[in-house]
């Protein structure tokens, strides 16, 4: 990605989560999936790096980015695959707003709000009981 990465990406994702939704399932090979998927609809994934060598697609900035966020504490869970993860809302718009929207153009701003509509279906509480 040029002037932003993954991290950024994800950040705005998690920022457009509306109050309330602040759970949801974490599963690795869903996750590369979901974006890998999803790399040629929403610009801001085209230039994410897949290696499809394997049984599932896999990106080493997705892992990275991820990792960062739960380094940080804004993704959150009781152990790594403890489903479902928790996002701290209010300090996720705070980072986005202060460290990342900056990087992104409106129309990548509107990408990124219905990519994490995309995501609240894909990765929702309800949608895992169904």
């Amino acid at each position: 990605m040029s002037q932003y990465n993954f991290h950024d990406v994800m950040l705005g994702i998690l920022s457009n989560f509306p109050e309330g939704k602040d759970q949801y399932r974490y599963d690795w090979e869903d996750l590369h999936n979901f974006f890998y998927k999803n790399r040629t609809k929403y610009g801001v994934l085209n230039k994410l790096a897949f290696d499809t060598d394997g049984l599932t697609p896999f990106s080493r900035e997705i892992d990275s980015g991820y990792e960062t966020l739960q380094v940080s504490r804004l993704v959150c869970s009781m152990s790594p695959d403890f489903n479902p993860h928790c996002i701290e809302n209010g300090v996720c718009r705070v980072a986005f707003d202060r460290f990342s929207q900056s990087r992104f153009n409106k129309k990548e701003k509107d990408e990124l709000k219905r990519l994490s509509a995309d995501f609240i279906k894909e990765f929702s509480l309800e949608a895992a009981l169904q």
